[in-house]
């Protein structure tokens, strides 16, 4: 079978009980750093850090950018 999308990464996000407030809602940072844990995991299926370095490589984050469609 072939992949039809190569890059594709997957990966399951649980909240924790200290990512919620009294009410159940989700922090909105909570999800910015969802995407950091998104960010590692496709490099570490890719393009591990120590491979970027040797080949004089360095992965650069210029701006991270969320827009909250609903509360």
């Amino acid at each position: 079978m072939t992949q039809t999308k190569p890059l594709l990464v997957e990966l399951t996000f649980r909240a924790k009980t200290y990512d919620v407030d009294y009410a159940g809602i989700v922090h909105n940072a909570v999800y910015i750093r969802w995407l950091e844990d998104l960010r590692l995991k496709i490099m570490d299926e890719h393009y591990q850090l120590e491979d970027q370095f040797a080949d004089n490589q360095s992965p650069v984050l210029e701006k991270t950018k969320i827009r909250y469609r609903s509360p």
